[in-house]
């Protein structure tokens, strides 16, 4: 599969043209051309983010099959959003289809698309049907067009649970097409909901001739041998000829009123059929007219109709060097810490912007960030000595359905390992070099070396709570250190308390060694060049973000007031509250004692406080859990935050 990610195109006669074979084009922008996209015969793949404006057609598909067209903008195009010809069935999916001059979507010539979740709305016709086309249109709000859907010629259509409002017709069918319309929201609409039109009548239907083997008929032949389309019209198996069924749906408050006053044979105003007009016209004879059967309706709106209140999930930020916004820069998304980063991850981001503006749209899930920068080819071509690198501090981060987190990430300049022999050629392997900050090397900043990714960089290391060099690096920021041979990730930090681990604060000093995992050998010495950047400041770190799942509280010490450096952690067992790396942690709270701990999955936790990091809780220590002396269980659901989990905390002596 091709994939193109991330570019404009104008003015062209055809901005992408795909034929038979499969493609993957995420956020692309097409403006002012003859067609923004063209798909021709099978074709797999999708369309996945773009923007469609300004084209004569946004896009076009021409005998295409398994395609989708998800979360896209198709707007003020001026012939139509979308066509389909000759049999396409492509999946239209949460788009935003609004303003195209003539119609949103037109299905032509056998064309059967699955459209759903969808904003349909501001077009003459929403949606254009005809000629053995048999979409199906689930769940969309078709609002604000002349016409919502207008159905025509050997068409069966299913339009179930729609909203249809403020149209000035909200469906209208014509030439034998027999919609199925169930669980719609159609009251609201300027002139009717729904119109028959003077030829919907299945006399003229039957009058239309079939064809088989080059020879057409009157009334296709009772013959089993022969395919479907050529036996006798029957639009509902075991139903009566010349019904539109439209049972099932809300017309509206007036409209239901009415009903009930009228019974299921009245003539309700908000459609109009062969109660309004018995008899039409056709070819110089008269034939009698459809009905619209609409009863048993609904009594109230169906609360499930109309589009999902589905939002876009992912992560959004800037890219910054030495204090200002980095353009150019793409931001990699990795599923998992393990290896090195290296490649294009599972997705990238465009190139940053002048202000360092990065989106990446992500299913719910955790991820790892790394920001890179790199000659050509780039993306492909990972980052050499003096190119821009950035392991995000706050990895992994946790995105939730319906919602963005922010992530500001910094980047530094790579600098080339030095590699030699141990001197006098005995030992094991020797690691050295220099921890450097934004202003030089960094005195007192720890390192920790980490055998595989399995605790995320975080936590006691290979040598224990205080790492490999007592006190921290010299004054020159440099360190050296003798470890056994073997493949390791190299992490530094420097927090503004002086301790060696805990959780990252505002202002505090953190790096990633841009060369790990590093190999060293028997007899062999490797020095590096460490560089730590200031975290950031992450907007929605207290978890304002709508849908973000997690739990939220106060820690206060027994006077009531906010304990300093404490952070809340969760666990799923109440037996890993103390002794262990807390695996869900908050950020230290807020002035007030206030924190958020984000959670990926819903289920049980159990919540506990402290300022130390890992292991016993020492003496000076505050530490307490959410239900005093033993861990209270916290539930925590599907969507949202649990709040008011409350922990009071006491130093240890």
């Amino acid at each position: 599969m091709s994939r193109i990610s991330w570019g404009r195109i104008e003015h062209a006669a055809e901005g992408v043209r795909v034929s038979a074979s499969s493609v993957l084009i995420e956020d692309w922008e097409f403006s002012g051309n003859l067609a923004g996209f063209v798909g021709l015969r099978q074709i797999s793949g999708g369309v996945f983010r773009g923007r469609f404006s300004g084209n004569e057609t946004g896009l076009h598909f021409q005998q295409s099959q398994g395609f989708r067209v998800e979360n896209c903008r198709v707007t003020e195009n001026k012939r139509a959003g979308l066509i389909l010809t000759s049999g396409s069935s492509v999946g239209i999916k949460n788009c935003d289809i609004k303003k195209n001059i003539e119609i949103g979507i037109a299905c032509l010539q056998g064309s059967s698309p699955i459209v759903e979740g969808n904003l349909v709305q501001g077009h003459q016709r929403g949606m254009f049907v005809e000629l053995k086309s048999n979409p199906a249109i689930y769940r969309n709000d078709i609002i604000e067009n002349e016409v919502g859907v207008w159905a025509e010629k050997l068409v069966f259509p299913k339009i179930f649970e729609n909203r249809f409002d403020r149209n000035g017709i909200g469906i209208y069918l014509n030439f034998s097409a027999y919609a199925d319309i169930r669980g719609n929201n159609l009251g609201g609409n300027e002139k009717y909901a729904l119109v028959l039109g003077d030829n919907m009548t299945i006399a003229v239907e039957k009058m239309i001739p079939f064809r088989t083997q080059g020879r057409f008929f009157q009334e296709a032949p009772e013959r089993e041998d022969l395919p479907p389309q050529t036996r006798k019209f029957s639009p509902f198996q075991g139903r009566e000829d010349g019904v539109v069924d439209a049972r099932e749906n809300w017309w509206g408050e007036v409209a239901t009123a009415q009903m009930g006053s009228l019974g299921e044979q009245g003539n309700a105003d908000v459609i109009q059929d062969y109660f309004d007009k018995p008899e039409t016209e056709y070819l110089g004879r008269t034939y009698q007219r459809d009905r619209v059967a609409f009863a048993p309706w609904e009594e109230g709106p169906n609360a499930g109709a109309g589009r999902p209140q589905q939002e876009y999930s992912g992560i959004r930020g800037k890219v910054s060097f030495g204090g200002k916004p980095l353009a150019g820069v793409r931001v990699h998304v990795y599923p998992a810490a393990e290896g090195d980063f290296r490649g294009e991850g599972l997705t990238f981001s465009a190139p940053t912007g002048a202000g360092g503006e990065f989106t990446l749209h992500l299913a719910p899930g955790s991820y790892f960030l790394v920001a890179k920068k790199a000659g050509t080819p780039f993306p492909k071509l990972d980052p050499g000595p003096g190119e821009w690198f950035g392991y995000y501090g706050g990895n992994p981060v946790l995105v939730s359905a319906g919602a963005f987190r922010e992530a500001n990430v910094v980047v530094i300049q790579r600098a080339a390992a030095i590699e030699g022999a141990v001197s006098g050629g005995e030992g094991g392997a020797q690691l050295s070099g220099v921890v450097r900050g934004p202003e030089g090397p960094e005195e007192g900043a720890y390192l920790h070396i980490y055998p595989d990714a399995s605790r995320r960089f975080r936590g006691p290391d290979l040598f224990g709570p205080q790492g490999p060099v007592l006190g921290g690096t010299g004054i020159d920021g440099r360190f050296s250190v003798e470890v056994p041979p073997g493949t390791y990730y190299l992490v530094a930090s420097k927090r503004q308390g002086g301790s060696a681990l805990g959780p990252l604060a505002v202002g505090d000093l953190y790096g990633y060694y841009d060369g790990n995992p590093v190999s060293l050998q028997q007899g062999r010495a490797l020095d590096v060049t460490i560089q730590v950047a200031e975290k950031l400041r992450d907007p929605l770190v207290a978890g304002e973000a709508k849908g973000l799942r997690g739990i939220r509280g106060v820690i206060r010490d027994p006077s009531g007031k906010a304990a300093p450096g404490v952070y809340a952690y969760a666990s799923e067992s109440p037996n890993l509250m103390t002794g262990m790396m807390p695996p869900f942690r908050s950020e230290p709270v807020s002035r007030d004692g206030g924190y958020f701990i984000a959670l990926q999955e819903p289920g049980t936790y159990y919540v506990g406080a402290r300022s130390g990091y890992g292991g016993p809780p020492l003496p000076g220590e505050w530490f307490g859990f959410h239900g005093q002396d033993q861990p209270a269980a916290v539930p925590v659901g599907v969507g949202g935050t649990v709040p008011q989990v409350d922990i009071t905390v006491r130093q240890m002596e």
